[in-house]
């Protein structure tokens, strides 16, 4: 099976932080400074939901792309992306701590599609079901092992301490490129600050890659296979076969992406305020190279009864350093 390589390092940074998501920035303008809080012991990191509120986010992304090919000079290009998202709580379930959230773009600016970041077109709408440390149940109507089921944010299980490292994995296919990827993504709670009037967040830092694996066991294939026969008006019953095809073995060992970020999060509210990523993603073939190097802003503007102490960024830069709270 042949990949495309420009449809493969397509990719944008996929692990968001939810409602704001894990972002990169030239500068982070604090509008009511935090402040380094001594050891407060364990914590609880988990997102709270009330029936009927309403946050709205702000995303910037810069994606830097080069190609070198043989005899030939450097391709470069640069694209900006910025959307506003609304999400809004329509159904809270406390016995199996799940929320409903209706997740609904605003507006965007640029090129960018929007199903790159797991997000709907403008105008539109998509219900997710989401647990309250970020594993996603229903997405709408996207099927499972999509990029919309890649959990949004990655929460401990147990309560964390300043220190305390957690791990999140995820299998899902890149719909674009049909290739199915591995992410891994290690948290660490680096500090605990005070965010004003906000009271206690969590300075989180993320770090981790994304590689291609050889097959993954996902719905999607066994639906697309059910859809061929179908269309082609066989009445064969489909087997219970859901691997998706087998990735040339070159093809994983040519691909690298890593991504590292940070994120602040309001602990009493359960919610991101702001978060910073930034990635890179290498793919070497025969007779090209390419390298893309992405950074996804994004800032809860909008929130009853909060006031967040991150001014949105006026651009985000994906060779700049780390955001510093």
């Amino acid at each position: 099976m042949r990949f495309n390589p420009h449809k493969l390092t397509s990719l944008r940074p996929i692990l968001f932080l939810w409602p704001a998501a894990l972002v990169g920035c030239a500068g982070l303008n604090l509008s009511t400074p935090t402040k380094l809080l001594p050891d407060q012991g364990p914590v609880r990191l988990e997102l709270k939901s009330a029936l009927g509120t309403e946050e709205t986010s702000e995303y910037r992304s810069v994606t830097q792309s080069s190609a070198r090919r043989s005899g030939q000079a450097n391709e470069e290009t640069i694209e900006e992306f910025n959307f506003n998202v609304q999400t809004k709580t329509i159904s809270v379930d406390s016995v199996n701590k799940t929320a409903t959230y209706r997740i609904t773009t605003l507006k965007k600016d640029g090129s960018g599609a929007l199903a790159d970041f797991a997000m709907p077109e403008v105008g539109d709408s998509i219900d997710m079901v989401i647990t309250n440390l970020g594993q996603v149940i229903k997405a709408g109507e996207a099927l499972p092992g999509t990029i919309y089921y890649v959990p949004p944010i990655s929460l401990p299980k147990d309560e964390v301490k300043v220190g305390d490292t957690w791990l999140m994995k995820s299998d899902w296919v890149n719909l674009t490129s049909g290739v199915p990827l591995h992410l891994e993504v290690v948290s660490t709670l680096k500090a605990l600050r005070s965010c004003g009037s906000i009271g206690r967040c969590a300075e989180i830092e993320v770090s981790g890659d994304e590689t291609i694996i050889g097959e993954t066991n996902s719905p999607l294939f066994s639906s697309q296979e059910k859809a061929k026969k179908e269309k082609r008006g066989k009445k064969t019953k489909v087997k219970a076969q859901n691997k998706s095809p087998r990735v040339d073995p070159t093809l994983q060992s040519r691909f690298k992406s890593q991504l590292k970020g940070k994120l602040l999060f309001a602990i009493d509210q359960g919610l991101v305020l702001f978060s910073h990523i930034k990635s890179e993603e290498l793919l070497a073939g025969e007779k090209t190279q390419m390298a893309v190097h992405s950074c996804t802003t994004s800032t809860l503007t909008e929130s009853a009864g909060l006031k967040s102490p991150v001014t949105a960024p006026t651009k985000c830069d994906p060779n700049g350093p780390l955001v510093e709270f």
